[in-house]
């Protein structure tokens, strides 16, 4: 991925920038959920769209899969229950 370009670091950051979320969100109509760390809060990813589902572990870090691997199971078991 590096080639040895100094500017690389920027080329991400503004193609990063330019990422259009809402027109994914557009194309895709099916649910959205999210399962995030309490330390990520406050998450505004539902406050863009109100299709997002926005399920939060507490008492974890950044690595939910590890932290709380109990509570993180839980929570894709009834995302794919319903």
């Amino acid at each position: 991925m590096y080639n040895g370009d100094a500017n690389i670091g920027i080329r991400v950051l503004e193609s990063y920038l330019a990422w259009d979320r809402d027109k994914y969100l557009k194309e895709y109509q099916g649910p959205i959920f999210s399962v995030i760390a309490q330390v990520h809060e406050p998450i505004l990813d539902h406050l863009i769209t109100d299709r997002i589902v926005v399920n939060v572990i507490s008492e974890t870090g950044h690595y939910i899969m590890i932290d709380q691997a109990k509570a993180l199971q839980h929570h894709l078991d009834s995302i794919i229950a319903n």
